[in-house]
């Protein structure tokens, strides 16, 4: 708590807002009588502030040693090589050959089907056959183009 060793004039003016006659004051009872505009009730006033609490020597001693054992364990372990990650450019590439490979087949299949049905007039068994046909040629295309990409990043990473 800030205390205020007050003036006479502080004291005069305090005792006329209904406030016992005293040498110190705590700022918190008497801040809302005190008015904006009268900085020259305060002059002369000394203020004391209390005093910041001691840190507990023991609790800073631990938390010293603490610091110091975990530099002593990053510098322990800083030489050891990490084992490498996948970076996220490669997941990347995993997911988009995983979703061009359902695109595929859902494409292959149905524009097998529609072409086979409406530009050939096959019946429905010829249709299937045709869209399997199609998706088969999809497969063989997108495992060419991933073992492309495949060769491609391993001469990439040489």
């Amino acid at each position: 708590m800030v205390k205020i060793k007050a003036t006479e004039k502080l004291k005069d003016y305090l005792e006329t807002q209904g406030f016992d006659r005293k040498d110190v004051y705590e700022y918190l009872e008497i801040r809302d009588v005190l008015v904006k505009g009268q900085k020259d009730i305060l002059f002369g006033c000394s203020f004391s502030w209390p005093e910041p609490p001691k840190p507990n020597i023991s609790l800073v001693i631990e938390k010293l040693r603490e610091r110091k054992k975990e530099r002593e364990y990053q510098q322990m372990i800083g030489n050891l090589k990490q084992k490498p990650q996948e970076s996220l450019n490669e997941l990347k590439s995993g997911m988009g050959m995983g979703m061009s490979m359902i695109s595929v087949l859902f494409v292959g299949m149905l524009s097998g089907y529609y072409l086979g049905k409406y530009f050939f007039g096959l019946s429905d068994v010829g249709s299937l056959v045709i869209s399997f046909v199609i998706t088969v040629i999809g497969i063989y295309v997108e495992v060419a183009l991933f073992v492309i990409r495949s060769e491609d990043e391993k001469t990439k990473k040489e």
